[in-house]
């Protein structure tokens, strides 16, 4: 059980790593060598969240992240850097999991870190749950 545990807690790691390069649950599944459905299965037990969910949650923190650092990047740079196909295959995920543009989005983004300041800029990417 404890290698188990030890395993699973490397997955986080590895996702933090390789979030660009890993495109689903799967794709995290085979780096960790783990089967997915097993995969997902002790994840889920370990954390109380799926593995999928998790995923997502990292990928939308570093967006956030991306856009607070270059906030005038162009959206076809953020889809290369994030991992995505082309600049469609971010903006359809950007309003599946967002339920907005990405212009909309990082508007907001930077409209709540300039209210906040400067100084805070980490706070507002904190404040989405790890």
């Amino acid at each position: 059980m404890m290698k188990r545990r030890l395993r699973i807690n490397f997955a986080l790691e590895i996702l933090r790593s390789n979030i660009q390069s890993i495109r689903s649950v799967s794709d995290w599944s085979d780096m960790m060598g783990w089967d997915r459905a097993e995969f997902s299965r002790q994840f889920a037990k370990m954390y109380g969240e799926n593995a999928k969910a998790a995923y997502h949650r990292y990928k939308l923190k570093s967006i956030d992240k991306f856009f607070c650092a270059q906030p005038n990047a162009k959206y076809f740079e953020i889809a290369y850097d994030m991992g995505f196909r082309d600049e469609k295959a971010f903006y359809d995920y950007m309003r599946y999991h967002t339920t907005q543009s990405p212009t909309s989005y990082k508007k907001k983004l930077l409209a709540n870190e300039a209210s906040i300041g400067v100084t805070s800029r980490k706070s507002i990417i904190a404040k989405r749950k790890l």
